[in-house]
């Protein structure tokens, strides 16, 4: 049976799963049921009985994904709970990233284990995808966000032009903006040229 699950999953066919006997079948088929756009499937995801480790797996992903749409706001997120393609060695959250305009995704990756005891996070980016939807850079606003500014700051920088690059472990400073190549810095809500660089 255990073949005939993975083939329902991968082909997203919740209603071969219902037709299957068994609680894991079942659930499995409510769980593929609930992907889409976050704004849809969280009501469903949230509503599914599930076993307490499965229940906290769920948890702690509708969690990342509600941190994700405060530092992200205006970027679409779905999401798919069964989805394991390329993901056979994560244990928790995995995630893809794609971009308009890009065939494949651009990203992956997710939290995985090293040993018994230990787990790691890791994300892997394919560069040949990224510049094919990439924008030229050369001609690109860049500003440096400092940590702890409100999300929709950042956010509403992005809808009018800039490449908004928020600053989460450094100081966000001009030196910081300097290294992350922006030619500004924000301050007080709005973007300040650098002074040029005489090193």
């Amino acid at each position: 049976m255990q073949a005939e699950i993975r083939d329902a999953l991968r082909r997203k066919n919740a209603s071969a799963l219902e037709n299957l006997s068994g609680d894991a079948p079942r659930i499995l088929a409510q769980l593929a049921a609930a992907a889409g756009p976050i704004e849809e499937s969280e009501g469903r995801l949230r509503s599914i009985e599930l076993p307490a480790e499965a229940a906290a797996v769920r948890d702690r992903a509708l969690d990342v994904l509600e941190r994700l749409r405060a530092q992200a706001a205006g970027v679409a997120l779905t999401l798919d709970p069964v989805e394991n393609r390329g993901f056979g060695y994560y244990a928790g959250v995995g995630f893809a990233v794609f971009a308009p305009g890009a065939r494949r995704e651009i990203a992956f990756g997710g939290r995985y284990r090293i040993s018994d005891d230990e787990t790691a996070f890791g994300v892997s980016f394919f560069t040949d995808a990224l510049l094919r939807v990439a924008s030229d850079p050369a001609s690109a606003r860049k500003v440096l966000v400092p940590r702890g500014q409100d999300p929709e700051t950042a956010a509403a920088l992005r809808r009018n032009g800039w490449v908004a690059i928020v600053d989460l472990l450094g100081p966000g400073d001009a030196e910081a903006a300097r290294r992350a190549r922006c030619s500004h810095v924000l301050q007080d809500g709005t973007p300040v040229p650098l002074a040029p660089d005489n090193d």
